[in-house]
């Protein structure tokens, strides 16, 4: 009798285990689906804060200033030389009137005058 409860133990955990394991798969492929999906790469975060700066009309000078920085903070944004951390994309967004999901959309060329127009129609 005591053997066949070890048995029982014995296959239970690994059954779990593999169950845990194929789970585990799953949502790694999952997440890495999203991630592919929603990634934004260093040159798209660039690229998109270069394109909104200068929709808006400030220099990269005012823009760092604005937000608190020194004068080359956006410049080394811009050129690569550094990134800016979540919390600072977080400022910029609302620096430029915008939500997150607005930066990372590309093919809204101008989000500033589209959340404007919302504004004006919820009026």
């Amino acid at each position: 009798m005591k053997s066949r409860m070890r048995e029982n133990r014995t296959y239970g955990s690994v059954r779990g285990i593999w169950q845990a394991f194929h789970l585990n798969k799953i949502f790694e492929r999952s997440v890495g689906c999203l991630l592919d999906r929603f990634a934004m790469t260093d040159d798209f975060v660039r690229n998109r804060i270069t394109q909104l700066w200068l929709q808006k009309g400030v220099s990269e000078y005012q823009m760092s200033y604005d937000l608190g920085h020194s004068r080359g903070y956006i410049y080394n944004i811009s050129s690569g030389k550094s990134l800016p951390p979540l919390s600072e994309l977080f400022a910029i967004c609302d620096y430029f009137g915008i939500t997150p999901a607005e930066f990372s959309d590309d093919s809204v060329s101008n989000p500033e005058l589209i959340q404007k127009a919302v504004e004006e129609i919820e009026c």
